[in-house]
C-alpha cells in the first residue's frame, strides 16, 4: 500500500528560472549568484537543481519569477540533499503575501491543467 504524504502545502511540478546567493555580513565580499532552476514549487519550499555543492542546513536566498505573479525574494534552508545537484529547500520567514502568490500560482497551474484534461476527454 502507498503511504499517504502529510505535507502542510500542496506542491506542483513546475519549471522556473532560479537564482541563488549567499547570505554574507555586511563587511564580506558578496560572492556571485549561481543559477538553478525549479521543479517543484509549494507554499513552504521547493525542489530545485543547483549545480554547486550545498549542505543540509546551509542557508542562502533565493530568487525566482512566479508566471504572471511577479518575482518572489526570499530566504531559505537545505532540508534535503536529493541527489546529484538536486535539493529540497524550505522558505525561512517568507514574506505573507509571497506565500499568498505562490499559492495562487499553484492553483490556477492545477486549474489551467484540469482544464484541458477535461477539454480532450469531450
Amino acid at each position: 500500500p502507498q503511504g499517504i504524504q502529510r505535507r502542510d502545502n500542496v506542491r506542483l511540478p513546475v519549471s522556473l528560472g532560479l537564482t541563488v546567493w549567499e547570505i554574507v555580513d555586511d563587511d564580506e565580499d558578496e560572492p556571485p549568484p549561481t543559477i538553478g532552476s525549479v521543479y517543484d514549487l509549494s507554499g513552504g519550499g521547493m525542489q530545485a537543481r543547483i549545480p554547486r555543492r550545498l549542505h543540509i542546513g546551509d542557508r542562502f536566498w533565493v530568487r525566482f519569477e512566479l508566471p504572471e505573479r511577479g518575482v518572489v525574494e526570499t530566504e531559505a534552508v537545505v532540508r534535503r540533499h536529493i541527489a546529484g545537484d538536486v535539493y529540497g529547500l524550505e522558505f525561512v520567514d517568507i514574506a505573507p503575501a509571497d506565500r499568498e502568490r505562490i499559492i495562487r500560482t499553484i492553483f490556477s497551474i492545477m486549474r489551467q491543467q484540469l482544464a484541458r484534461r477535461s477539454g480532450r476527454g469531450a
